[in-house]
């Protein structure tokens, strides 16, 4: 019988965006300052993208929109993107998503992406990290995850509320147990969590 190969790991956690975000690295050289300096460029991403779209920061691109959406045609490319990002969600959503008239922090309806805003900003960020390709990630902003793992290599553990199995327990799971920035509840009486490899 094959022994189990055991890869190195290591986990870094930053507050950004207003909440813990977790970077879990599986492989060879993953205590290298190299691999550091890369894992620190995910952090900065997360930065700039909560310096251009947090709402609760008024000095933010959406901050000083002051809850007004911005002109996709005149706004930075990267604005630009994620308002295209939200049209297209509500539109898919058939308005279940609606980025135009959510609550803000300052009160009232306005302009509020953050619901897509942290999912594709992990996305983006883990362009950092995307040619170590035999490392195995997992990237954790507040319940938003990407995870990849090379082949051939152990599935990384996740869980989820919702039951569905591991291919499932992604995002979906994540807005569930925050209430749904899709209108999506848990059904009724589902309070476990469900492990799922």
């Amino acid at each position: 019988m094959g022994q189990s190969l055991e890869l190195d790991r290591r986990a870094w956690v930053v507050q950004v965006m207003g909440l813990p975000v977790s970077v879990h690295l599986r492989g060879p050289g993953v205590r290298s300052d190299a691999v550091a300096a890369r894992v620190e460029a995910v952090f900065a991403e997360l930065r700039t993208v909560d310096e251009l779209f947090s709402t609760y920061r008024p000095e933010s691109v959406i901050g000083r929109m002051a809850g007004r959406m911005p002109d996709p045609a005149t706004a930075d490319p990267v604005v630009g993107e994620v308002v295209g990002l939200c049209e297209l969600a509500r539109t898919r959503t058939d308005g279940w998503f609606d980025a135009r008239r959510l609550p803000l922090p300052a009160g009232g309806p306005g302009f509020d992406p953050s619901g897509l805003v942290k999912g594709w900003a992990v996305e983006r960020a883990a362009r950092w990290l995307a040619d170590l390709g035999d490392h195995d990630l997992c990237l954790n902003a507040g319940g938003d995850v990407l995870l990849r793992t090379g082949p051939g290599r152990p599935a990384w553990r996740v869980a989820s509320r919702t039951g569905r199995p591991a291919a499932a327990a992604g995002r979906a799971g994540a807005a569930l147990r925050r209430g749904g920035h899709l209108g999506h509840r848990p059904a009724a009486g589902r309070t476990s969590w469900t492990r799922a490899t």
